[in-house]
């Protein structure tokens, strides 16, 4: 009852009275400015009143935003799950189809370069054949390492690695494989290459570089068949010689050399001798028996198989 009496008087007062209950602009400013010993200030208390009030509408914000995130993440989910199950799939599949068959070489960006020629057996008796094919890279500036085989009437043979330099022809070859059937075909297969790019500060030019070290000599080149060898018994035995000169500056551990021998433009016969520790300016010997029934030999072409751009077979200097 006293409230009541309290309230009506309050509301009938005059005006001027509730003026003066009404805080001063001076008091309003202090209040304003108001911090207490923790640092907690009217400033504070009305921030965090507004936070307090707005608590909702910044908890769907975060929830809208992670909506929209989560639903971005599940269609590119979606997408790349569609695509592998319509696309990816099968080009998976048809690359292990084409990892089980045999290929000529693995595609690289300058494969365009590489050409694969026509392989041979050569047959040497007692079903031993030597395999023989050629390759031929028309890149500049650019070499390869690689692994081969012979596939000689859909069988394997003949195994290696090998190397292939800049501007190059050079013939691949496997020795003495043994072999049931009398040879129809035989394919030369490439089935790992790696492309090398020679370094242009480190080689300025290929060419002079390549003459510097594979400068060699071979003279007084002779060939003895069977029947001038003396040598022959039972078995057709041939006889090889010739010399060669190391012209270059440059001492080899070991100097690998091919060995090709026609008989007019048919290659008849090939084979392979490593001169070891092979120093600058030194002349060696070869003499050679190969064995085989061979037509009349017409030229003689020894080549060097020196990886020239492997340091480790270089020998150290003099």
């Amino acid at each position: 009852m006293f409230l009541d009496n309290f309230i009506d008087k309050l509301i009938n007062a005059p005006k001027s009275l509730v003026d003066k209950l009404k805080p001063s602009d001076e008091m309003a400013a202090r209040v304003e400015r108001y911090s207490d010993l923790e640092g907690t200030s009217t400033k504070k208390l009305n921030l965090g009143l507004w936070y307090a009030k707005h608590t909702k509408i910044f908890f769907l914000i975060v929830v809208w935003a992670l909506a929209i995130v989560a639903s971005v993440l599940w269609s590119f989910s979606l997408y790349l799950l569609a695509d592998y199950l319509f696309v990816g799939l099968k080009e998976e599949r048809a690359n292990l189809d084409s990892l089980s068959q045999p290929i000529d070489i693995v595609r690289y960006n300058y494969d365009a370069n590489l050409e694969i020629l026509d392989a041979q057996a050569l047959a040497l008796g007692n079903n031993r054949y030597d395999l023989v094919g050629a390759l031929k890279n028309t890149n500049t500036n650019v070499w390869g390492v690689f692994n081969y085989y012979f596939l000689v009437d859909g069988q394997r043979q003949g195994a290696g690695t090998g190397f292939i330099l800049p501007n190059e022809q050079k013939f691949i070859i496997s020795l003495n494989q043994t072999i049931t059937t009398v040879p129809s075909k035989a394919v030369l297969v490439l089935d790992y290459f790696n492309w090398r790019r020679i370094n242009a500060h480190d080689i300025p030019s290929w060419d002079k570089y390549r003459q510097d070290r594979i400068d060699f000599m071979v003279r007084d080149k002779q060939f003895l068949g069977g029947n001038e060898s003396g040598l022959t018994g039972n078995l057709d035995i041939n006889q090889l010689t010739f010399n060669v000169t190391n012209q270059t500056y440059f001492n080899y551990k070991q100097a690998p050399f091919l060995i090709i021998l026609y008989s007019g433009r048919n290659l008849v016969a090939v084979n392979r001798y490593v001169f070891a520790d092979f120093k600058s300016r030194q002349q060696q010997a070869v003499n050679l028996t190969i064995i085989g029934k061979l037509p009349n030999i017409t030229d003689i072409t020894v080549i060097p198989d020196i990886n020239i751009l492997d340091n480790n077979n270089f020998g150290p200097s003099d």
